[in-house]
């Protein structure tokens, strides 16, 4: 019998520490301060790696918010300007179209420019560098999985920075191109990168339908980029080289 009261005890006691171990809101509080306050002294690295240790202590949505915003500082990008834009012109997804039954170069072409309405929707958001774009990527990976809206209102934000300055670039690239006659062994990276853009953008629209699940318009505008990716997806360039 003193046996078993003895186990009950240190099971009681462990279910104790293991609460007490919790975060609460005020010890949370003041470890995110200490990191905003590393961000506020441009200590961006220092700031990183302080709010991947919490994360591992504390997994709070506050702290991945906190962890991927210091990756957005150090990338340089002001998020408060472009989260409010994102937040007032929510519904602001091109439609897309896609047409299989012109020619491969056209294809491309007609690619290429739905995903440029995209840009012109994004004026106001910054293109950023390549290292700038790794950084806003990894602040995104911090929070995939998160079900609260703001978290996937702030991905969102991100992904918007990410794919807008990789479109702008791929854009300007695949302009630069038509001023030559143009090949299949061209095209074909143009294709595959287009590809990748537009799984970026369905991805985008998921997490913006996450953000204001109320909005029915946000629902039509995923199904109509994942149509649109299915339909580039279902074609196949040929192996032989053809030019235009």
């Amino acid at each position: 019998m003193r046996k078993i009261l003895f186990l009950a005890y240190i099971c009681l006691i462990l279910s104790m520490l293991s609460c007490s171990a919790k975060p609460d809101a005020d010890t949370r509080e003041t470890a995110l301060s200490k990191g905003f306050t590393m961000l506020d002294h441009r200590q961006y690295d220092e700031a990183i790696q302080y709010f991947a240790e919490l994360a591992q202590k504390d997994s709070h949505y506050q702290v991945k918010l906190a962890w991927a915003s210091a990756y957005a500082a150090r990338a340089g990008v002001k998020i408060e300007n472009i989260y409010n834009f994102v937040t007032a012109r929510p519904g602001d997804i091109p439609t897309l179209n896609l047409r299989t039954t012109t020619s491969y170069d056209q294809q491309v072409a007609e690619l290429l420019r739905n995903l440029a309405r995209y840009s012109a929707v994004w004026a106001k958001i910054p293109s950023v560098s390549k290292s700038a774009r790794e950084d806003l990527q990894s602040a995104v990976n911090v929070l995939r999985g998160e079900e609260i809206p703001g978290v996937h209102l702030y991905s969102a934000t991100l992904q918007a920075v990410i794919l807008k300055s990789v479109v702008d670039e791929g854009v300007r690239n695949w302009n630069l191109s038509q001023k030559k006659r143009i090949c299949l062994h061209d095209i074909k990276p143009y294709w595959n990168w287009a590809l990748s853009v537009l799984a970026g953008i369905e991805q985008f629209s998921i997490e913006l339908e996450g953000a204001f699940p109320s909005k029915k318009e946000l629902t039509e505008a995923r199904k109509n980029i994942h149509r649109v990716r299915e339909q580039a997806q279902s074609i196949t360039l040929p192996e032989e080289d053809q030019c235009f």
